[in-house]
């Protein structure tokens, strides 16, 4: 019976180990896919953006 507990313990171990490493892999997918989104809205915000738009109207006229 013991064997069959240390089995037991032994495969609750390894599914352990396996979920943290997957939420790490997931959480520094999402914060990559947040700079990428951050960067991008930050060039199309400063193409868009009033301030330069009158710079832009400035510098053609």
């Amino acid at each position: 019976m013991k064997t069959n507990k240390q089995g037991a313990r032994q495969k609750e171990e390894e599914a352990l180990k396996v979920e943290p490493t997957d939420l790490e892999t997931f959480i520094r997918k999402k914060q990559l896919q947040n700079q990428i989104l951050k960067k991008i809205t930050e060039e199309l915000g400063d193409q868009n953006s009033p301030l330069n738009k009158a710079k832009d109207s400035k510098s053609v006229a």
